[in-house]
């Protein structure tokens, strides 16, 4: 078991997450955000703050992208979906 801290510079993010390891699996637990992919996607003005800048093709070249990182890791997201 493990809490960490963890600073991108370049996002200027601050994220909280928890890990645990069992057997041959690594559990990572991220903070909650605000709002979730769909959120944004399907009621943008409810959520303004997060909306400005935001580039749906990017979004999905970059979620792809790092999925890709990871399964060049030999790693696998158990639970990726928009919400």
């Amino acid at each position: 078991m493990k809490h960490n801290e963890a600073s991108f510079e370049t996002h200027l993010l601050h994220l909280d997450f928890y890990q645990e390891k069992r057997d041959n699996f690594l559990y990572i637990a991220l903070e909650l955000c605000s709002a979730s992919l769909a959120d944004i996607v399907e009621n943008p003005s409810a959520h303004q703050d997060l909306v400005v800048g935001f580039d749906r093709k990017k979004s999905i070249y970059q979620i792809t992208s790092g999925l890709r990182h990871l399964h060049g890791l030999k790693i696998i997201h158990r639970d990726l979906k928009p919400q």
